[in-house]
């Protein structure tokens, strides 16, 4: 069997943070995995932390997705074996940290997903909850923000547009 660009391929997938390197894994006749259900979709994350610490990271890093996975490792310099993409799973992806004796975790996203989190928002999908504004202009206002400012951000569409108003 050959895969065109095979290489390549594999490193946008999920091998190289299980240690599968210089290949690329071919699963059913698509060589796509998709899950069937939410609950295969959360297991085949929780698989990311058994990783982890055989590893050796028993502090983790846990991101929403790629993009939070590179800025992690490029921006921030994390060590990308500790990093983990955990969706919109985060409460489930916390116990189950617990579970697997991972003693630290550190959330690196979009402020989108990390106010949702700062509102006790565990299920971050957009069709799950949203408190995105509301936490922000209340964490604003318990810092002395003047109403002004937090109305501004009330009034924001997005996460993006209400930064400038706490910077």
């Amino acid at each position: 069997v050959a895969i065109p660009a095979g290489l390549q391929l594999a490193k946008r997938t999920l091998n190289p943070l299980l240690g599968i390197r210089d290949g690329i894994s071919v699963i059913g006749t698509t060589g796509v995995l998709r899950p069937m259900s939410e609950e295969s979709f959360k297991n085949s994350l929780v698989v990311q932390l058994d990783v982890a610490r055989a590893a050796g990271y028993h502090r983790v890093v846990f991101v929403p997705g790629k993009i939070g996975a590179d800025i992690a490792v490029n921006v921030c310099g994390l060590p990308m074996g500790a990093v983990i993409q955990i969706s919109n799973f985060v409460g489930f992806m916390l116990e189950a940290a617990v579970h697997h004796g991972i003693r630290q975790v550190l959330f690196v996203g979009h402020p989108g997903k990390l106010l949702k989190v700062a509102a006790g928002v565990f299920h971050t999908h957009n069709r799950v909850a949203d408190a995105r504004m509301e936490t922000l202009a209340a964490y604003a206002a318990a810092e002395g923000m003047p109403s002004a400012g937090v109305r501004r951000i009330l009034s924001a569409a997005t996460t993006e547009e209400a930064m400038p108003v706490i910077a």
